[in-house]
């Protein structure tokens, strides 16, 4: 800055930073233990000179050297020399390799090579994640508790139960306990371990931090890093959800993919983007296109029609999809700003009243009281009623669930004790938590009674916070906020224990008020599992969340299947001849065309639903091969992702589908374990079926051993 010519500015200037010599690893994104792995190293020599390099893998207690560990190379000015060191990792987890480069007074190149001695080395660390065999299950217990202060102490037992054929080093418990009822939803962002690959799955990162922040806010607890932190992910979410927005102001599932918009999603979207306003920027413009399009698509009779594919199959229950759905969108449109006397709210009451008289399913009623009631109409009253009638009332919980006739009852060879219920009985329970709330407003005896009913839902969590899927998760979670912020007090002191003191295993934690909304966790010894009895007691004043996360593997997948699912490989027949090597000049497999046959089981349909297929170690998949699956309209394939080892693909819904797709290997990976393909239902996620694939030699169309390397 210059008094005299004011601010001047210099002209770029580039620094180029250049490394002459260097060493590079090759490894496959993940493996399974006991797989033989071949670990490529390159070096690169930019001297002047040809260098004698020899090359070091360090000895390791994480894994077995099958070849040598030092190998000793020539490699001259600008060119690269790989060799291979072979392992086989022995513990689970991300392992580190460390190669050492470096020049040595020796001499391996040909005779008359001029080479010199230069003193240079380099170091590379790479971690390679070793995954246990088999397939990954898991099971979450919870346990939520108020005392008073006239109760001295709530005793509880939990049970860590494991299948007998659990892989060897595989499971992982931890307990924890957090002082809000709100607290596992501060993990927003990640409440679901589901792909969220379409415009109703990606709220799944948009609508949750709004109840957080709501709740957060209302009771005085909103910090600056909890409040930073929901806001990138409702901001990122916000506008990856317009990618989903139609360009006449509706949204869908694969957006202007889909032949039109969908009334559902638009309703849902319009809902939690009008309820983000007070924390992110949500444009005004965008909302009134969007209720413009739903509003003008209301029935004379002030129903809304099913416009667009409805993937939420519990709205189809024992009345017209149309009136469900109206229910659901005349809650989005007053919990988005419309006020109950406005001529749509009352015309879409007009419609529910018209058909509550035929309800038979809890689903329906549960729906329906929350909409009368939030609307502040008297009719509320009647069809609560109705509701209660219908509730379940077990061991001190409450709850609703499907009828029977169309309950998912899928057997399992093995079961935990702590089973999930199916996402539409946790999602009518929410909206049956939500009445009690609103209701409660003017008869204070209906917060009390809902006690059982957060108990029971607080016991359907998953270990992430969230609970099956994306609608349950979201509708509970403002359930539950909503029951917060009437029963919250700041007055909590706790000293919660997990165990019996001098025993296997005890952990005491201290929950106050300074504390409360953090999950304080303790790791359960895998040598001490399974544990038939695990004591919990809680002593002081104020309301806890006790949690018992348990995950393993087991070697196959054998519960009764709701799908027919049929997997083969074969060598791909369009190509003639080995057509990759690697660095080292190994000879990989051919492609592989990879067969998959899928058919619905049940006699309804199936929601959204969704194949995801693990590849085996050192494979990849073929993009174009996909690519040309989603130009093929009647397979009803809408999107895929790759995530690692994972090949995702979404459907609409799956009746019977069959097709199929390339891979081909990419790392050499010897001994392969067996990978899994797994279709399930988007909603219900227990409604799915597991087959396990193994690639064999015979497969590949040539010798996988490969050559001989120095």
């Amino acid at each position: 800055m210059s008094d005299v010519a004011g601010l001047g500015v210099s002209k770029p200037a580039s620094l180029k930073v250049f490394q002459p010599f260097f060493v590079s690893l090759t490894l496959p994104y993940s493996v399974i233990r006991g797989e033989e792995v071949s670990i490529t190293t390159t070096v690169f020599n930019y001297e002047s000179k040809c260098l004698t390099i020899r090359m070091n893998l360090q000895d390791s207690l994480y894994y077995k050297i099958l070849s040598n560990t030092s190998r000793t190379v020539c490699v001259c000015s600008n060119e690269a020399m790989s060799v291979r060191f072979n392992i086989v990792p022995k513990k689970l987890g991300e392992i580190p390799l460390t190669v050492v480069a470096k020049d040595v007074d020796s001499s391996v190149c040909d005779e008359g090579v001029e080479q010199m001695a230069l003193g240079v080395s380099d170091a590379v660390t790479r971690k390679l994640l070793v995954e246990p065999e088999g397939v990954r299950q898991e099971y979450t217990y919870n346990s939520f508790v108020c005392l008073k202060d006239n109760e001295s102490q709530f005793n509880d037992t939990m049970v860590i139960s494991l299948p007998k054929d659990v892989v060897t080093g595989s499971v992982y418990a931890v307990v924890s306990t957090v002082g809000d009822l709100m607290g596992p939803t501060l993990n927003v962002g990640n409440l679901l371990r589901l792909p969220y690959g379409c415009g109703e799955q990606n709220m799944i990162n948009f609508a949750p931090g709004i109840y957080i922040m709501q709740y957060l806010f209302t009771v005085g607890q909103l910090t600056t890093s909890i409040e930073n932190k929901a806001k990138n992910i409702m901001t990122t979410g916000y506008q990856r959800e317009l990618s989903y927005k139609r360009t006449d102001g509706s949204y869908s599932a694969f957006g202007n993919s889909d032949s039109e918009g969908n009334m559902w999603l638009t309703a849902f979207v319009l809902r939690s983007f009008a309820q983000a306003r007070p924390f992110i920027f949500v444009d005004p413009d965008e909302l009134k296109q969007t209720s413009d399009w739903i509003t003008k698509k209301q029935r004379p009779n002030g129903c809304f029609p099913a416009v667009g594919k409805l993937f939420h199959k519990a709205m189809k229950g024992g009345v017209s999809t149309e009136t469900t759905l109206t229910a659901f969108v005349a809650v989005s449109l007053m919990e988005s700003g419309m006020l109950p006397q406005d001529k749509v709210i009352q015309g879409a009451l007009d419609c529910l009243r018209d058909a509550s008289s035929s309800l038979k399913d809890s689903y329906s009623f549960a729906l329906f009281s929350y909409t009368f009631a939030l609307a502040r109409d008297q009719y509320a009253s009647d069809l609560f009623r109705a509701l209660q009638g219908r509730a379940i009332r077990e061991d001190g919980l409450v709850h609703w669930e499907k009828e029977k006739e169309i309950k998912p009852t899928p057997r399992r060879y093995w079961r935990n004790l702590y089973y999930r219920a199916p996402a539409a009985d946790i999602e009518m329970t929410a909206y049956a938590l939500m009445t009690h709330v609103l209701l409660g407003e003017t008869d204070a005896t209906l917060i009390g009674q809902a006690m059982p009913i957060v108990k029971w839902l607080t016991k359907q969590r998953n270990a992430l916070g969230g609970f099956s899927s994306t609608q349950d998760t979201c509708v509970s979670l403002q359930a539950l906020s909503k029951y917060a912020k009437e029963v919250y007090s700041a007055n909590i002191d706790l000293a919660v224990q997990f165990g019996k003191k001098n025993s296997t295993f005890s952990h005491t934690f201290s929950v106050t008020d300074v504390n409360r909304l953090v999950s304080q966790r303790a790791q359960v010894p895998s040598s001490i599992l399974p544990i038939k009895e695990l004591p919990v007691k809680v002593e002081g004043h104020g309301c806890a969340l006790m949690q018992a996360d348990v995950s393993y593997n087991i070697p196959d997948v054998k519960d009764e299947p709701a799908f027919d699912l049929k997997v083969r490989l074969s060598p791909s027949q369009d190509v003639m001849g080995p057509i990759l090597t690697t660095e080292t000049g190994e000879l990989l497999c051919l492609p592989l065309d990879f067969f998959v046959d899928a058919k619905w089981l049940r006699e309804d349909t199936s929601n959204m639903a969704v194949i995801d297929v693990k590849l085996v170690s050192g494979y990849e998949v073929d993009e174009d091969s996909l690519d040309r699956l989603m130009n093929k309209p009647k397979l009803g394939l809408k999107r895929y992702e790759m995530e690692g080892q994972h090949v995702i693909l979404y459907f609409d819904e799956i009746d019977k589908v069959s097709f199929s797709f390339k891979i081909y290997q990419s790392t050499m990976v010897k001994k392969t374990k067996p990978a899994s393909v797994t279709v399930y239902d988007y909603y219900e996620t227990d409604l799915s079926a597991t087959k396990m694939y193994t690639i064999t030699e015979d497969m590949c169309g040539v010798d996988p051993i490969g050559v001989d390397l120095p």
